[in-house]
């Protein structure tokens, strides 16, 4: 493994061309410690094929490096996807319950309501039916308020008091 520094010194190319070109062509080091960077056999004929003229090489190294990186993207991106699919599965499950439920509680109504229904039709029914059965006041001849037979008997003790009163005795 070596360096960015010994690849350009082996190369005879500056430091920051070999830099630039690792950059833009996404070449990943192998290895890296807290100040360098090394990278592997691959990289480096990688690197030297292009400062050599050799960029045929460097075309495949790139495709493979950016198949190697489109792969791990799709690994993710699939791996995400499969995660909100599960969760939109549990969502639909758990609103399929819900949606259980209420048509439960709709059907409890709807049979509430048709009991109820029935129950005010026959209250309907039977007052129908009283009023077109004749009543017992009905059977009777009409009277006139003023007619002597519509007015009541004084009751005997109604006058009681007055009598008390003005010293009259009941009759």
């Amino acid at each position: 493994m070596k360096t960015i520094k010994q690849i350009a010194d082996e190369l005879g190319v500056d430091k920051q061309k070999v830099y630039r070109f690792i950059k833009r062509n996404h070449i990943s080091e192998a290895h890296h410690d807290a100040v360098m960077m090394y990278y592997d056999e691959v990289a480096e004929t990688l690197i030297a094929s292009h400062f050599c003229g050799n960029d045929h090489i460097s075309e495949a190294h790139h495709d493979v490096h950016q198949t190697a990186s489109n792969d791990v993207v799709v690994d993710a991106v699939i791996k995400i996807l499969q995660q909100e699919l599960e969760a939109k599965n549990q969502q639909i499950a758990d609103l399929a319950v819900e949606l259980s439920r209420e048509r439960e509680h709709s059907r409890e109504i709807s049979n509430k309501l048709a009991a109820l229904t029935e129950n005010a039709q026959t209250l309907h029914l039977g007052t129908i039916q009283q009023q077109m059965l004749p009543t017992a006041a009905d059977s009777q001849p009409s009277r006139h308020e003023n007619s002597p037979e519509t007015e009541s008997p004084p009751q005997p003790g109604a006058w009681g008091i007055f009598s008390r009163i003005f010293g009259r005795k009941q009759a």
